[in-house]
């Protein structure tokens, strides 16, 4: 991990997809913000990239493991809505994360 020269977030958002081997965006859809331009960076770079609601889908986990092993990932970025925009979102996503670790 490298602190970036800037306080820009599309600077470190970029650095982030550019040193990761994929990117999963744990999301409400469709994506806007910073995590729209998460997806941007990931087309940009050619960077697998998936983006997930586990609220709505209930094969999330399991479309998820797939999608690492086919992409045999080894340094995962996971991205997301700001904590100010959807409060709630930090413990879904922490959850969904546990359930895919142990899995």
């Amino acid at each position: 991990m490298c602190e970036t020269v800037s306080a820009d977030y599309a600077e470190r958002t970029e650095l982030n997809v550019q040193q990761a081997d994929a990117t999963l965006i744990i999301s409400p859809q469709p994506l806007s913000g910073g995590t729209q331009l998460t997806a941007q960076f990931a087309e940009r770079h050619a960077k697998p990239w998936l983006a997930v609601d586990p609220r709505v889908e209930p094969n999330a986990l399991e479309r998820v493991g797939t999608w690492l092993a086919e992409h045999r990932v080894q340094v995962l970025n996971v991205a997301g809505p700001r904590a100010s925009k959807t409060p709630d979102h930090y413990r879904i996503a922490y959850d969904f994360l546990t359930d895919l670790l142990l899995e």
